[in-house]
C-alpha cells in the first residue's frame, strides 16, 4: 500500500506519519463498510421481525360457512381495515374482513360457496400482504353421491326411504321439494316417510372431501283402485258389498247407476246393500295422491 506513495522515503517524518494515518484509515472503514453491508443483507433476507407471522389455520380446510381461526405471533392488533384472502388453486382471491383477537390470534369467515380447492390464506392490509399460509392438498376426492333404498316408482301407498354413501361418516343433506339441497337442508338421520307425490333430491358432504353429487328420486303416489269382497256374477239373494283400497287413509265414492263416480257422487262409508241388479263403480282418492282408476262391479 505504501509503495502507491512516491519517493514514500525521501518524505518528512511528519509526512510519513499522515500518510500511514491515511492509509489505517481507508482500510478501517473498508472493513466497518463490509461487516455492516453484511448484517442489512442477512436482516433483509430474514425478513422484517416486526412481521406477523400465520403458524396454523382451523379447520384445516374450510368450508362455506366456517368460522376459521388463524393462530400465530406479532399479529397487528392496531391495524385497521385487514382482509383474509383466499386464493384458489386457478389464482383467484376471495376476500373476507379478519377480526384480530390479540397478537396470536385472529378469525373470519369463511365465504358462502367457497371451493375446495384453497392454496393458501394470506393477511392483507391496503393490499399488501403481511403473512401468508400454505395450504396443504388433503382433498381425498369425492363423496358418493347418496343412493336411495328406493328408487324413482309409481307407488299406491307411502313409501319408506333410506339413504347410504361413502365413506359412511359423511353428512347427507336432502330436500323434498325439488330444490337443490345445501348444507342448510333437513341433515339427514334416519329412514323418510314419502306420503305422497315427492321428489327427494340428496347430498353428501365430509371435511377434506369434494361434494358428492346431487341424487334425484321420484316417487309419484297413485291411490289403489278399490276392490270389492264379492265378485261380479248372479245372486239370488240380496248381497252385501264392501269396498276397500290398498291405499290407507283413501276416500272411496261410487254408484249404482254406471255412470263414472267423481267427489261429488256417493262417499263410501259401509257396505252397500244391494237387492237388485246394480253396476257398481268405485275409485279411490287421497290427497298427494293421483285418483286411482275406475274399479267396477257389475251384481
Amino acid at each position: 500500500m505504501l509503495s502507491r506513495f512516491k519517493n514514500f522515503n525521501n518524505l518528512p517524518y511528519a509526512a510519513k506519519m499522515c500518510a500511514v494515518l491515511a492509509i489505517f484509515c481507508m482500510m478501517t472503514l473498508n472493513a466497518c463498510g463490509l461487516s455492516l453491508k453484511t448484517k442489512i443483507g442477512a436482516q433483509l433476507a430474514q425478513g422484517s421481525s416486526r412481521d406477523p407471522v400465520i403458524t396454523e389455520v382451523l379447520p384445516e380446510a374450510p368450508k362455506s360457512g366456517d368460522t376459521v381461526t388463524l393462530n400465530g405471533k406479532k399479529f397487528p392488533t392496531r391495524t385497521k381495515n385487514l382482509i383474509a384472502r383466499v386464493v384458489l388453486a386457478d389464482g383467484s382471491t376471495i376476500d373476507s374482513s379478519i377480526n384480530i383477537i390479540d397478537a396470536t390470534s385472529a378469525t373470519f369467515n369463511a365465504p358462502a360457496m367457497l371451493p375446495s380447492n384453497i392454496t393458501s390464506i394470506q393477511m392483507v392490509h391496503e393490499d399488501k400482504t403481511l403473512a401468508t399460509f400454505e395450504i396443504k392438498n388433503t382433498n381425498k376426492g369425492p363423496v358418493q353421491t347418496p343412493v336411495a333404498s328406493i328408487t324413482t316408482g309409481d307407488f299406491g301407498y307411502d313409501q319408506s326411504v333410506t339413504l347410504l354413501t361413502f365413506p359412511v361418516a359423511a353428512d347427507i343433506y336432502y330436500t323434498i321439494d325439488g330444490s337443490t339441497p345445501t348444507t342448510s337442508s333437513t341433515h339427514y338421520t334416519g329412514t323418510i316417510t314419502i306420503t305422497g307425490t315427492t321428489t327427494l333430491k340428496a347430498f353428501a358432504v365430509m371435511t377434506n372431501y369434494t361434494d358428492s353429487g346431487v341424487m334425484t328420486e321420484t316417487y309419484t303416489m297413485t291411490a289403489s283402485a278399490p276392490t270389492a269382497d264379492i265378485a261380479a256374477g248372479a245372486y239370488g239373494p240380496a248381497q252385501s258389498v264392501t269396498l276397500s283400497s290398498a291405499t290407507a287413509g283413501a276416500a272411496i265414492y261410487y254408484t249404482v247407476d254406471g255412470s263414472t263416480p267423481t267427489t261429488a257422487s256417493i262417499p263410501y262409508s259401509s257396505a252397500i246393500n244391494v237387492a237388485a241388479s246394480q253396476t257398481i263403480k268405485a275409485f279411490a282418492t287421497k290427497a298427494n295422491f293421483s285418483d286411482s282408476d275406475v274399479a267396477w262391479v257389475c251384481t
